[in-house]
């Protein structure tokens, strides 16, 4: 007994020795012999082992003289299907089904037979199909004919990034492989001509058999394929919800699951007609202003857009107002997306680290990879500044990327020390430019100003009003000047507000000033101390390791004085420091050289996308964003005692998301309980139905 268990371990649905061809003709006309002796060529040429062939819909005498037929198995002209199936089953043999209009490549039914192994309670195998989009069912693509090359899917693509094998719940009758051990303990209904085989899965699958495509096995539908007399697979399942219900429920989860959204995400892989995969870079968040993140944003875009390599098709996410402040006189602009429109493309880039999820969203459901250039860790380190769970929204963006750039060394490690990361993600530091030519007009700063010009914004951790005070208490004599505090918030200080000045205010100030103070005690990089740089001034900048790796690589690194204490501020601000013209033999970095960086990141991230990795982020990120949607509901006031909270967020989400603010309009409405409790019974009850 334990010998014949050794034998067959996952039990007797297995695929038979042979297999049996029901070739439909129906639409071959007088091609239906020749069309069957170059398929039964290609079958006996590949090895596979036919028992028999079957010619259905083909007249008994074709018109023109029947080929030769010398091939080791018999074929004859079938009146209809049912008539060959019966055939298969009498010979206990599996059976294809095949559309004589299918371009059907041996190697396809190969691994059909090997994925129909693979599980026990697979019944049916159905390849993919070569169409704009791969799909299971006909009409859930473009029509196949289509000459638009920009979407097409090729078998390299199927192979390298789709696991073998997707469950169904309905098979596709085009190309039917189907275990000869199922068809003979479950003999289907062929009363009738024409096999439904719809009505069969779903027969079959109360015992719990599967349909299944075979993602690695791609066929070619030729021109007026037997695609739209096969219906779509909404449609048909209406039609089978009396006779099997929950079939329709069924069909729509499978249509819109995850793993259907993260085809259509795999679907921006493909190059377009210029064979140029594209990617966007996220500048929702961004603006029509300047910033640090802006400027890198801004480099290293139009540096992309314009890269001589012909790899990448540029383009942006973004409003058109921001769009057009930062890329109107670019020389080669990249182009806009509004971030509206929901395309795919192979990937997507964020300069700058989320900080809601509602941002990460954007970018799970734009593309297979994702790129993001983090910028420091300030933003959860200052905790009551901290967004609502941004260590988790953090944590999921390290884990779940598929490349990393930090602007420096300091940044990556202060991620890894509170999150780490993944030893397989490309990751690397990369600094920004160190060219000063490429951050201000140096010559016209060759006189020098009398005023101390400390440089920060409103945060404390710039210490900005700190190092104003103190410097005005020790220093009463100079002009001090300060950018962050509002005006007139320190006496004998001149104070603007952070951003509220224009690019020839800016320039003013470092002209009026002899030497600029960056007093931060917390930076990933800092781009002021490059700025004050560009416009020969010597800067005073705390001892900290992002500094250090600048001055590394900086040729004007003579001009940079460290500091480690107040004390030590307030003595190098009382000493006659003046710019020099020294320089260290070291050459800087420049944005080509962080465009580089991101280029490389990119291709990285490409060649290793996981395809359960893309599945999985969609699947977590579905689940949190619903969450979130709830959530507002929770934080209504409504007291759990009252015990009927659960179901006004039930309601919500029957409701859907336009209904949700008339339903926590009418939750904060005493008495409204009971109706509200009536309701959630009705629509749940509905929605059973």
């Amino acid at each position: 007994m334990q010998g014949r268990f050794d034998q067959t371990p996952d039990g007797p649905w297995r695929v038979g020795d042979s297999f049996h061809v029901i070739f439909d003709t129906e639409h071959l006309a007088g091609q239906a012999w020749a069309a069957a002796v170059d398929l039964a060529s290609r079958l006996d040429r590949a090895g596979l082992p036919v028992s028999r062939f079957s010619l259905t819909g083909a007249p008994s005498s074709p018109p023109n003289r029947r080929p030769e037929w010398p091939f080791g198995f018999p074929a004859e002209a079938s009146g209809n299907a049912g008539a060959a199936l019966r055939m298969a089953i009498e010979a206990q043999a599996d059976c294809l089904v095949v559309d004589g209009t299918l371009d059907l490549d041996a190697a396809v039914l190969w691994e059909m037979r090997r994925v129909a192994e693979t599980d026990p309670m697979i019944a049916g195998v159905s390849p993919r199909f070569d169409r704009d989009a791969l799909c299971t069912f006909p009409d859930d693509a473009p029509d196949s004919n289509s000459a638009n090359p920009e979407n097409r899917w090729s078998a390299g693509i199927l192979r390298t990034f789709f696991p073998p094998v997707t469950y169904a719940p309905l098979p596709d009758g085009r190309c039917l492989y189907l275990k000869g051990s199922v068809l003979t303990q479950f003999r289907p209904d062929i009363r009738v001509g024409d096999m439904d085989w719809d009505r069969y899965a779903l027969w079959i699958n109360r015992y719990g058999f599967r349909m299944a495509v075979a993602n690695h096995a791609a066929a070619r539908l030729a021109p007026g394929s037997a695609a739209k007399r096969y219906g779509n697979a909404a449609s048909r399942s209406t039609r089978l919800e009396k006779a099997y219900p929950g079939t329709r429920n069924a069909v729509a989860s499978f249509l819109s699951g995850t793993p259907r959204v993260v085809e259509r995400l795999l679907a921006g892989l493909v190059p377009n007609s210029a064979g140029r995969r594209e990617v966007a870079f996220d500048l929702t968040h961004v603006g029509s202003h300047h910033s640090g993140t802006a400027e890198l944003a801004r480099a290293l875009i139009r540096r992309a857009a314009a890269s001589s390599s012909g790899n990448w098709e540029i383009y942006v996410v973004a409003p058109l107002a921001t769009y057009e402040f930062h890329f109107a006189d670019a020389p080669v602009p990249p182009k806009r997306i509004d971030p509206d429109d929901l395309r795919v493309f192979a990937a997507f880039i964020r300069i700058g680290q989320p900080f809601s999820w509602k941002e990460l969203d954007h970018a799970v459901r734009r593309a297979p990879a994702i790129v993001f250039f983090m910028l420091d860790t300030i933003g959860l380190d200052c905790i009551r500044l901290a967004p609502d769970e941004l260590d988790a929204l953090w944590r999921f963006t390290l884990a779940e990327s598929d490349g990393l750039l930090f602007n420096s060394a300091f940044t990556q490690r202060q991620f890894e020390r509170r999150f780490g990361l993944r030893s397989d993600l490309p990751k690397r530091p990369s600094l920004h430019s160190l060219r000063l030519e490429e951050y201000g007009d140096a010559p016209s700063m060759q006189t020098q100003g009398e005023s101390v010009l400390i440089l920060g914004n409103s945060f404390a951790h710039k210490y900005v009003e700190e190092a104003a005070r103190l410097l005005a208490a020790a220093h009463p004599h100079r002009s001090i000047v300060a950018l962050g505090p509002s005006p007139g918030a320190i006496a004998d200080v001149v104070s603007y507000t952070s951003g509220s000045l224009d690019h020839k205010a800016m320039s003013d100030l470092y002209r009026r000033a002899r030497i600029v103070v960056y007093p931060s005690v917390y930076e990933g990089f800092g781009f002021p101390l490059l700025e004050a740089l560009a416009h020969r001034r010597p800067v005073l900048v705390r001892a900290l390791a992002p500094f250090a790796e600048i001055l590394h690589g900086l040729p004007e690194a003579a001009n940079v004085h460290v500091f480690d204490t107040d004390a030590e501020l307030v003595r190098l601000v009382g000493s006659e420091l003046g710019w020099t013209d020294q320089r260290r033999d070291v050459t800087a970095r420049d944005w080509e050289d962080c465009t580089l960086d991101l280029l490389q990141i990119l291709d990285e991230a490409l060649g290793g996308i996981s395809y359960q990795r893309v599945l999985r982020r969609v699947d977590f990120m579905r689940g949190r964003m619903e969450w979130i949607r709830s959530k507002r509901f929770r934080a209504a006031g409504l007291a759990d005692d009252e015990g009927w909270s659960d179901d006004v967020e039930r309601l919500a989400g029957l409701a859907g998301r336009i209904a949700q603010d008339i339903v926590l309009k009418l939750a904060r409405v005493p008495g409204s309980g009971v109706v509200l409790r009536l309701a959630n019974r009705v629509a749940r009850r509905a929605a059973a139905r």
